[in-house]
């Protein structure tokens, strides 16, 4: 199994920022108005060489989920017994089956993933083949690999806590998170 260093690529807010990795995160700006979240990646497509997908609206509150080094494909999941949520199952192997929004027995979505280069860069093709048809901008990018594209990749599951990442729907929860956001209207 080979060993390989994390980078960290994130969208939606156009900055780098240095990890505890010791990698920049790479932040790309998109309009999801108009389009799904694969604008992001295809943004910096080029940059999906062994890293870390991340969703830019996730406060990481256990940061021992990010690790340096990853030997697999993987995406976070915590285990549920339901949910109305995006989820998915394991299959006998430990690699991610039934992707979907609403499941039981199955593990939530957390929008944290590692893609090896290999996987990357079939990431890469596929992600310019489905944006390019009738369509695909309207795809959220996770839905690729697990479900349009699936039988070209065995992505596993590292489970985590749900109180591990939690997701900030609005300015009202980062203020909580956050105090250098707070105001008096936040308060």
């Amino acid at each position: 199994m080979q060993q390989a260093t994390a980078d960290i690529f994130s969208s939606s807010t156009n900055s780098l920022r240095y990890n505890d990795c010791g990698n920049y995160n790479r932040h790309c700006d998109n309009n999801l108005s108009k389009t799904n979240n694969i604008s992001s990646v295809m943004a910096g497509l080029n940059k999906l060489d062994g890293c870390y997908l991340c969703e830019a609206d996730l406060y990481i509150t256990n940061p021992g989920i990010i690790t340096k080094y990853q030997y697999a494909s993987n995406i976070l999941g915590a285990y549920c017994l339901e949910t109305d949520d995006w989820s998915f199952q394991m299959d006998a192997a430990g690699h991610i089956i039934n992707y979907q929004k609403g499941n039981t027995f199955c593990y939530n979505y957390y929008g944290i993933s590692y893609w090896t280069q290999a996987d990357s860069a079939r990431l890469r093709e596929d992600f310019r083949q489905v944006y390019g048809e009738d369509g695909g901008k309207d795809y959220f990018w996770e839905f690729i690999p697990l479900v349009l594209r699936k039988e070209r990749y065995a992505v596993e599951i590292r489970q985590c806590r749900k109180s591990d990442i939690m997701e900030i729907d609005n300015y009202y929860e980062l203020a909580q998170l956050d105090s250098t956001y707070r105001t008096e209207k936040t308060l």
